[in-house]
């Protein structure tokens, strides 16, 4: 591997990470990938296939992408934890857009129905 290189897991697994959050956050605000193509100003299937991790996104892409949800760029690349059943997501999903004093009482309300569950 040339010095400039990137290793080809790290860069398939930042590819496959910023298609997942790009998909989390599009569904999270319940936009089509078309809807998201026109806001970005790209064609669909860029979109599709940053989702899919199929090819990388170019930046002027990704930065508009992180424009139309209201994130820093970084953000896109944020990795969620891996392997959580759909419907964690889904609460996660939820939960990512409120304030912090809303995610600290359902927080303490998941405690409670936990210690009922033992």
């Amino acid at each position: 591997m040339n010095s400039g290189e990137i290793p080809n897991m790290t860069y398939k697994s930042t590819v496959t990470n910023l298609g997942k959050t790009v998909r989390r956050l599009r569904k999270s605000k319940d936009m089509t990938q078309e809807q998201l193509a026109e806001a970005v100003e790209c064609n669909v299937d860029t979109i599709s296939n940053i989702e899919r991790g199929a090819k990388a996104a170019r930046l002027d892409t990704i930065v508009g992408i992180a424009a139309v949800f209201g994130v820093e760029v970084g953000e896109l690349f944020d990795v969620q934890p891996r392997n959580l059943p759909d419907e964690t997501l889904k609460l996660l999903t939820l939960l990512e857009n409120q304030p912090v004093d809303i995610i600290k009482t359902v927080t303490e309300q998941a405690k409670v129905l936990i210690r009922h569950k033992k």
